[in-house]
């Protein structure tokens, strides 16, 4: 059986499984691992997602979420290199162009 085609059966079985009682699913889930040969465990997580994991192929974003925007930390880093003193800014190999450009 190819992608797109367990896509589609994926598609035509998830309403069928999230309206099922819990015998029902165990049967729906066994049919669903037969037909397609995927692992019971990826199954139940393909089947509780649904249209997500069929849309884009993907779900849920992998990965920490991002505490900080880029603009808030210029904005902190502005305001340092403002209150640094020269000896510092040369510690950071600031050049005069890009102090301007962070300060101005």
């Amino acid at each position: 059986m190819g992608k797109q085609s367990k896509r589609e059966y994926l598609v035509a079985i998830v309403k069928r499984y999230r309206l099922a009682t819990k015998k029902e699913k165990r049967e729906i889930l066994d049919e669903f691992c037969t037909v397609c040969e995927y692992n019971r465990k990826y199954a139940i997580r393909l089947l509780r997602r649904g249209e997500m994991a069929v849309e884009n192929g993907k779900g849920k974003p992998v990965g920490r979420r991002k505490k900080y925007d880029v603009p808030i930390i210029l904005e902190v880093f502005k305001r340092e290199v403002d209150r640094c003193c020269r000896q510092c800014q040369s510690r950071f190999d600031l050049s005069p162009q890009a102090i301007g450009l962070l300060c101005g």
